[in-house]
């Protein structure tokens, strides 16, 4: 039997931004299970990952081991691999995808397919070179196009940002610092007043902390935190008030 030999090119990709963050090229049919650690290799060193999901694809117990032993990641991959059987698949990772699988946070997965599509509208859906590292090199340019694509569309609303807020307030003008790739506050300044905010792993605003207070540096940061649960999100500041307010999960 004889294989049509196709351009494959692997990713990991940012649920929120659709940033490319690791690539690999290569040369299919060929399975997804052993382009993990690759990927992950290439953005550990410098990109904090919190959560990866994959599809089945890439579901084996040394992937979970790789990611979350070595690297600290919580992977969720469903416990697909291999054939069907009513008894507990092996491995503790594994066994862990069909005890507690989360599948609200798994629903964002299909972001990669979007991404997948944002380059086929943008570029094509066509490799037009002939020989393997041509083909290589013609993936590599098209994932790097995509993220000037996404990293200009974030400039522009990071420069609108920018902007200072006139507020009605005797503290006069009020500026905040954004993160140019997620686009996400990162403190705010007003008089001598400045802020910092802090998220947690799915992007939800976790905490937000006073450094200095009227142009006085805080020795203890009173913070304020936020926690969720799926009906309501309360928070809870450091001199122990608490107030609950209405949050849908969604």
């Amino acid at each position: 039997m004889f294989y049509k030999r196709f351009p494959k090119l692997s990713i990991i990709t940012d649920t929120q931004t659709h940033m490319i963050f690791s690539m690999l090229t290569q040369q299919g049919p060929m399975p997804d299970i052993q382009a993990l650690c690759p990927l992950l290799d290439q953005c550990v060193p410098s990109i904090c990952i919190h959560h990866l999901l994959a599809d089945a694809g890439y579901d084996s117990e040394p992937n979970h081991t790789y990611a979350r032993d070595e690297h600290g990641i919580i992977t969720t991959i469903p416990a697909r691999a291999g054939r069907q059987s009513s008894k507990p698949p092996n491995g503790k990772y594994r066994r862990l995808m069909t005890q507690g699988f989360e599948h609200r946070p798994y629903g964002q997965r299909w972001q990669v397919e979007t991404v997948f599509s944002m380059i086929k509208r943008n570029q094509g859906t066509v490799v037009a070179a002939r020989t393997y590292h041509a083909r290589n090199r013609e993936m590599r340019l098209a994932v790097l196009t995509h993220n000037i694509m996404v990293l200009w569309t974030i400039g522009l609303f990071y420069r609108a940002c920018r902007e200072p807020f006139f507020t009605s307030t005797l503290e006069g003008v009020t500026s905040y610092e954004f993160v140019l790739v997620t686009g996400r506050k990162t403190s705010v300044f007003f008089a001598n007043t400045r802020g910092v905010y802090n998220y947690d792993e799915i992007g939800r605003l976790a905490a937000v902390s006073t450094q200095m207070l009227e142009g006085i540096n805080m020795p203890t940061l009173q913070t304020t935190t936020y926690h969720y649960t799926i009906v309501i999100c309360w928070q809870s500041s450091s001199q122990g008030v608490l107030w609950t307010c209405c949050y849908k999960y969604c």
